[in-house]
């Protein structure tokens, strides 16, 4: 599984810059440590700081993390069954969206070993 990370950051040139990561997790201690700094970016200024990501699955699914709700204390979560559908949004805690990272990340590692 991986994390896809966008990101817009002010420009010494350009007044916005849109950055773009991609990371591949192959363990849950790894990626509960880049998750609590991914949540601590969205956090800050109460959501409105231009920073989104994907929980992407290697078999394709997806879920979009795009904004933080500091009156709910939730993330507005979307997952995508493919590139082209998905569900409504739905605001899921800090918790629950670090533990659909770990399925995931589960999910893929048991794929791994049953086409091995």
């Amino acid at each position: 599984m991986y994390i896809r990370l966008f990101n817009n950051v002010s420009g010494i040139i350009n007044s916005r810059v849109f950055i773009e990561e991609e990371q591949h997790y192959y363990d849950a201690e790894t990626l509960k440590s880049a998750m609590k700094k991914i949540f601590s970016a969205m956090k800050k200024r109460d959501g409105f700081n231009d920073v989104s990501f994907q929980i992407c699955s290697d078999a394709g699914f997806y879920v979009v993390v795009d904004r933080w709700d500091a009156e709910s204390e939730s993330f507005r979560t979307t997952f995508h069954e493919r590139w082209n559908s998905s569900d409504l949004p739905v605001m899921k805690s800090q918790k629950n969206v670090l533990g659909w990272a770990l399925d995931f990340l589960k999910n893929d590692e048991a794929m791994k070993n049953e086409t091995a």
